[in-house]
């Protein structure tokens, strides 16, 4: 995968742009479907990147039943993963089901993928 999410973007079966208005959600948010599982992205206008929620992103790749207990074991497991979490994760409020906002980690492209580009 290239650091722009070029490949990625092609994996991605459907886009479905969602409403801001009708759905609470800002205009560069969307929820896109990979593989069946949808994952809520947002485009930071600073940084010009992609955020993706760090939860979908796990459970997408692991299918794990407790995705917040995989992750708590990844960053035990991974000294050097939990010292820069703080670091590599940007927490984004994103509209719910029921109307209300709660902030989630996202991290970039770049940043899911560190050991890899």
């Amino acid at each position: 995968m290239l650091a722009d999410g070029t490949r990625m973007k092609k994996k991605y079966r459907n886009e479905e742009k969602m409403d801001p208005e009708e759905e609470g959600m800002a205009e560069h948010e969307a929820i896109k479907l990979f593989e069946e599982n949808k994952m809520r992205v947002f485009f930071d206008d600073v940084s010009e990147q992609w955020y993706l929620c760090i939860n979908d992103v796990v459970g997408v790749l692991t299918e794990s039943n407790d995705i917040p207990q995989y992750i708590k074991r990844m960053r035990h497991r991974d000294p050097e993963l939990s010292s820069v979490w703080g670091t590599i994760c940007t927490p984004h409020q994103f509209a719910s089901s029921d109307g209300e906002k709660h902030a989630v980690n996202c991290a970039s492209l770049k940043d899911i993928l560190r050991n890899y580009l």
